[in-house]
């Protein structure tokens, strides 16, 4: 933002706007729309920070072991991002668990990115899941939306980048103040399942 826009906007208005794609977080605090060209300039300038701190990021506690549950539990995955597949690639390399999903969208595969409905719709389709209960969990209230737009049931996180109260504002199904509590309440899904599908 300092570099071309001239400005550092506060923690509030950058957090605000996760889970937007890239694209669309360099081009919005610009008074007059930038050209595609300076987009994709500020987006490669962007990677190349991201890069740079990447031994900042952190796996949130639980989140293998959730991603294991699931597998083993015969549910099928998919990661829904705001990322571009250039970003998302980049992160793989560094977290090598994430091939445990059975799918991902990245916002360039669709022509609409989050808050649209179209990357959940996308995932339903690449995991072949047209009906029955889906859960789309996220930690902006983009993911909310998008979920919302999509039919799915909204579970938010409020331990990711997204502010707290505005994830309460979006009115999700659930609200998870902690990786375990999630964890704990796919447990029960998962348990009350078996047992309906015993009876």
């Amino acid at each position: 933002m300092e570099r071309y826009a001239g400005r550092r906007p506060p923690r509030e208005r950058i957090v605000a706007m996760v889970g937007l794609p890239l694209s669309k977080q360099v081009a919005v605090l610009d008074p007059v729309p930038p050209s595609e060209d300076a987009i994709r300039e500020r987006v490669r300038f962007a990677e190349t920070r991201f890069a740079a701190h990447s031994h900042l990021e952190a796996v949130f506690p639980h989140t293998k072991e959730l991603l294991n549950l699931c597998r083993g539990s015969g549910i099928p995955t998919a990661i829904v991002t705001s990322k571009t597949r250039t970003e998302f690639e980049a992160f793989r390399t560094r977290h090598p668990w994430v091939e445990g999903v059975d799918a991902v969208v990245c916002s360039t595969d669709v022509e609409r990115g989050k808050p649209s409905p179209d990357s959940a719709l996308l995932a339903r389709s690449l995991l072949e899941v047209s009906s029955g209960r889906v859960v789309f969990v996220g930690d902006s209230t983009f993911d909310v939306a998008c979920a919302r737009a999509a039919g799915c049931e909204a579970w938010a996180v409020a331990y990711g980048a997204g502010d707290r109260r505005s994830l309460e504002a979006s009115l999700p199904d659930r609200l998870f103040e902690h990786p375990r509590e999630l964890l704990q309440e796919l447990r029960k899904a998962i348990d009350l399942h078996s047992c309906h599908a015993r009876d």
